[in-house]
This record gives C-alpha cells, structure tokens and sequence, in this order.
C-alpha cells in the first residue's frame, strides 16, 4: 500500500515538473548526437585494420559513459531536494525507507528506460553498429 501511494506520487511529481523531462531530453538528445556525429559511420566498416576496431569500441564505450552519466547524475541531485522531506515523513512514520526507494527505484528505471531508448536509437543507427538493436539497448540500459 505505501509503495503504491508513493509511486502515484512519483508520477505526480513527475507530471507537475516537466521542465526535469524535458531537461533530461535535451542533455540526452544533444549528448547521443555528439557521439553520432564524432564517430559517424565508424562501425558500417570491415575491421580490416587495428584502427577501425579500435574506432568502433571507442565509440561503445563513449555511448556507455554518457549513459550512465545522463541517468545517473540527475538521479543523484534529486535525494538532497528530497531529503527535508523524506526526513520528515519518514519520523512520523508515514512510510518506511524500503517503500520509498520502491517507488523511487521504480520511477527511475522508466524514465531511464526512455533516456536509454532515445540515446540508443540515435546512437545506434550514426555510428552504424552491425550487432543486434535489442542486445545494444539491453547493454546500454544495463549500464545506466
């Protein structure tokens, strides 16, 4: 019951403050295309050469890392705002830590999972990755 409340919560808040959204959009869309533009086609390649295996897990890893630093990040900032306020609630017993983490938890893995998904489409079809779409998201979003 308590986990339910605060995940309604959640979505609540996340409703009221779209500027959050549309922030995490923008740095996730600037940040993918960044990457697609530096390392443009470097995967449609044939590999014959050291260089271009090296190009191509350069820019998996370049992926990976602004992944976890664009869903990690914001996440962190978010618990200190928080606090005063789960500090209070959380002494007069209206909920208990687990159920808040719950709902926090939950909330963040959709909204990583739209970030990874943004990321991942524009990531995957610039540099022109070769591998299955579904692994590469799994991977990405297993990362964030």
């Amino acid at each position: 019951v308590q986990i339910n409340y605060l995940f309604l919560r959640e979505v609540r808040n996340l409703r009221r403050a779209t500027h959050i959204i549309k922030t995490r959009t923008m740095m996730t869309f600037m940040i993918s295309l960044a990457i697609g533009c530096i390392f443009y086609q470097v995967a449609a390649n044939d590999y014959t050469t050291y260089i271009q295996a090296q190009s191509t897990f350069g820019s998996l890893v370049m992926a990976l890392m602004a992944n976890v630093f664009s869903t990690a990040l914001p996440s962190l900032i978010v618990f200190p705002e928080e606090r005063p306020v789960f500090l209070r609630e959380y002494s007069t017993n209206h909920y208990s830590v687990v159920a808040y983490f719950a709902s926090r938890l939950a909330m963040e893995l959709f909204v990583s999972g739209l970030q990874v998904s943004l990321s991942a489409i524009i990531t995957y079809f610039l540099v022109g990755f070769t591998a299955n779409f579904g692994i590469f998201w799994a991977g990405l979003y297993l990362m964030a």
